[in-house]
């Protein structure tokens, strides 16, 4: 069965208190709390590894065909920084800081809910008027499902930013139907 359809077929068997205690049959109602929490936990997780990993992934695509020879195989933030030099438009302000927060989520959850630095710098993130701070070996917890919705929404509009940037639209890299 697609991943997709997994979680949605575990969210209806986790959220209905019936189906949950058939299923794992909990001692206590705490056990039945903590089964929900930790599914809550890896649908978010997937969440972010699936978007994150299709996010990275088309802006290195795009990358390849602006600029051939390109580092499109270095790390997220040359490649990003890279990419965003071929325009000549900057970024709304969200775009950029919504792209920032989801690869810091998902550096916390390739660490068990903990932020590390190769540097072993904490930073604060300043996204929709509220800061996210990444504290370097702590633990962080505002990836809620809300916030995601809210980056995910900011990222879809950036790269709508770049498919109607005069560069993309130059070197067809989004062919129109019927060319």
């Amino acid at each position: 069965m697609p991943f997709n359809l997994s979680l949605l077929l575990g969210e209806q068997k986790v959220s209905d208190p019936f189906r949950l205690m058939e299923m794992i049959k909990p001692e206590t109602p705490r056990d039945a709390n903590f089964v929900v929490s930790a599914y809550e936990i890896f649908i978010r997780n997937g969440y972010i590894y699936s978007f994150s990993g299709i996010v990275d992934g088309t802006l290195r695509a795009f990358l390849r065909v602006l600029k051939p020879n390109s580092g499109a195989t270095a790390e997220f933030s040359r490649t990003k920084a890279e990419f965003l030099g071929c325009f000549k438009t900057p970024l709304q302000k969200n775009q950029d800081e919504a792209i920032n927060l989801l690869f810091a989520i998902r550096n916390c959850v390739h660490n068990n809910g903990i932020y590390f630095s190769r540097d072993l710098a904490s930073k604060e993130i300043q996204y929709r008027n509220q800061s996210y701070k990444f504290e370097h070996g702590k633990v962080h917890s505002n990836a809620s499902l809300a916030v995601l919705y809210k980056i995910t929404s900011d990222i879809l509009n950036f790269f709508e930013h770049v498919v109607c940037q005069k560069e993309s639209l130059e070197i067809a890299l989004f062919p129109s139907e019927g060319r």
